[in-house]
């Protein structure tokens, strides 16, 4: 039986999916030290653009927050931006504090946050418009970390995973959109039934969409599919990352 989904209120939280394309970059190259690859951030810089197209239909507001593990990764990102974005930006840096960071967030209805620690603890109902989630959260293998112990690392992701989704809907009424673009979670079988021009080859690991809520089933198979520019895609028969890599 499964506590936590019994325990989930069917009716706490309404939001929106959209999904990674198959075909986009993988987000590092280099195992979980790694910071995101060039065409990674491009990817995560379109879906920005795209969010910022989409304001919260109730509120009217479009502010957004990318959640990383990685703070070399967040000035990737940044960079990858136009300049009217970037101007829109809170780029949290490892100086800031993070309630300095929220706190600007907040004096703009369009704000971007860039941050990292905040996938647990981050309170904010009302405000997030979208939650761009762009790199499964793995932490960094500690030092002579044993092949054996991925089934553990695994475990902590899917569980700080869920913490992050969770920073998107804080009361019952809120209504992200909430954005998964790392290609290794893939979208519910019924995008792919829907989408089927997206996955003819698609390669990721169902288990991990166990992180999401049960209750948001049915809005997660209504999600939609970012699409991947060609310039960014993947090269045909690009080899996922290992164990060690991912």
């Amino acid at each position: 039986m499964d506590l936590c989904a019994s325990l989930e209120n069917p009716d706490f939280g309404k939001p929106t999916f959209m999904w990674a394309d198959p075909k986009a970059p993988y987000m590092t190259g280099e195992g979980r030290n790694g910071v995101v690859t060039v065409e990674g951030a491009a990817y995560v810089a379109t879906a920005i653009a795209a969010a910022s197209r989409m304001p919260n239909p109730v509120r009217g507001t479009c502010r957004q927050i990318v959640l990383s593990k990685n703070f070399d990764d967040l000035y990737v990102i940044h960079d990858a931006l136009p300049p009217e974005l970037r101007e829109k930006c809170v780029l949290r840096s490892r100086q800031m504090s993070l309630r300095k960071a929220v706190a600007l967030w907040r004096e703009r209805e369009d704000a971007i946050l860039l941050t990292c620690g905040a996938h647990e603890g981050l309170n904010e109902p009302g405000r997030v418009d979208h939650l761009i989630l762009y790199r499964l959260p793995f932490d960094p293998p500690p030092e002579g970390e044993k092949k054996g112990s991925f089934a553990t690392s695994v475990f902590d992701m899917l569980r700080t995973l869920r913490q992050a989704i969770g920073r998107g809907v804080r009361q019952a009424s809120d209504n992200p959109v909430i954005w998964m673009l790392d290609v290794r979670v893939p979208p519910p079988e019924a995008v792919q039934a829907r989408e089927r021009a997206f996955f003819d080859k698609a390669s990721a690991r169902p288990s991990f969409l166990s992180a999401f809520p049960r209750r948001w089933k049915k809005a997660m198979d209504r999600g939609r599919i970012l699409p991947c520019p060609d310039r960014l895609r993947r090269r045909p028969n690009a080899p996922p990352p290992t164990e060690e890599e991912i």
